[in-house]
């Protein structure tokens, strides 16, 4: 992100390895808006004009997810990209400073919502494996309350909480008003580990009762259609959907966060190895919406849905066409 390399007011590298860095930055930046915008539009509008999906609680979750996407690529990544080329062409770099404030917060806003939804669609795995759902018990008024505070809490919470942590965590004596590395490790340790741990936690406990549940019987695996249809048990989720999402999501992070730790501790690698991280944490805004491929409702939905042609065939299987077939 552009407040990584934080120009020309803390620059201590000589210029050709800061042209290396940017030139790897924009390469990925550029790279991942094209692919971030492509696939989130894709998934959000396969899902929003299926009637069946869009009432699933878990598929607005993964919907909150990918406008959250879209949101970081146009209003962060095109700004970045914007500034990388500016840089490169030798135009004035004052922009960056009118702009690291605003950068700063998104960031760390953008993050701690996406790290709080991956934790929350974990929650709804577990609830789905233990057959919990409490809302289905309320009149529908209620059921609507419930759900909106439920998907709009992790943003109100980020968009509240990450920029008055910011705020306090600013260094003076610069033009711009940077924020202390080591501090911005703790925030970022708060806002992204924490969830993401949490997620992990709760992941794990869902796939060991999902097998455990398995092997009695008591539930049956995403797709097994013989035994949904004899309703011998509910219909789980595949485990590989929510340990992928984690797993993407831990990396990024990971990388992220050890950017942070170095230049809080100040054992600084060199901007190439800055930059190569940032690149590999951007990445998750194009690579995690491919673990929502696992499931197959989704899959399904994404494969045979084409807006462009009229009658497209629909999803699933049509009960009432096999019948007349048959007779």
């Amino acid at each position: 992100m552009a407040n990584d390399t934080n120009g020309s007011s803390r620059s201590y590298h000589d210029p050709d390895e800061l042209r290396q860095a940017i030139t790897i930055l924009l390469s990925s930046d550029s790279v991942f808006f094209v692919l971030t915008a492509a696939i989130n539009t894709w998934l959000l509008a396969s899902i929003l004009t299926s009637e069946t999906l869009r009432h699933k609680v878990r598929n607005q979750l993964i919907c909150s997810l990918a406008i959250l996407h879209l949101l970081d690529a146009f209003f962060i990544n095109t700004i970045d990209i914007a500034l990388w080329i500016s840089y490169i062409k030798g135009w004035s770099w004052m922009l960056k400073c009118s702009l690291n404030d605003y950068l700063e917060v998104m960031d760390l806003t953008c993050g701690a919502i996406a790290d709080i939804l991956i934790a929350t669609l974990a929650s709804v795995f577990l609830a789905q494996v233990l057959d919990f759902d409490p809302i289905s018990k309320l009149d529908t008024r209620r059921q609507k309350i419930g759900k909106f505070i439920f998907l709009v809490f992790p943003w109100v919470f980020a968009a509240i909480a990450a920029p008055l942590s910011l705020m306090a965590i600013r260094l003076e004596g610069f033009y711009c008003h940077y924020a202390d590395w080591s501090r911005y490790f703790i925030l970022e340790t708060v806002y992204t580990v924490v969830p993401l741990c949490l997620a992990t936690g709760i992941t794990a406990a869902a796939v060991t009762l999902r097998c455990i549940r398995f092997a009695q019987g008591s539930i049956t695996a995403q797709g097994n259609m013989d035994v949904q249809l004899r309703g011998s048990g509910p219909e789980i989720d595949n485990s590989l959907t929510y340990i992928a999402a984690v797993c993407v999501s831990a990396v990024c992070e990971i990388t992220l966060l050890v950017v942070y730790f170095e230049l809080g501790s100040g054992e600084f690698r060199g901007l190439i190895f800055t930059s190569t991280s940032m690149a590999v944490s951007a990445s998750r805004s194009a690579l995690l919406p491919l673990a929502f491929l696992f499931l197959r409702d989704i899959r399904e939905r994404i494969k045979t849905w084409r807006p462009w042609r009229r009658g497209a065939a629909p999803t699933g299987i049509d009960l009432t066409v096999a019948y007349h077939t048959e007779n």
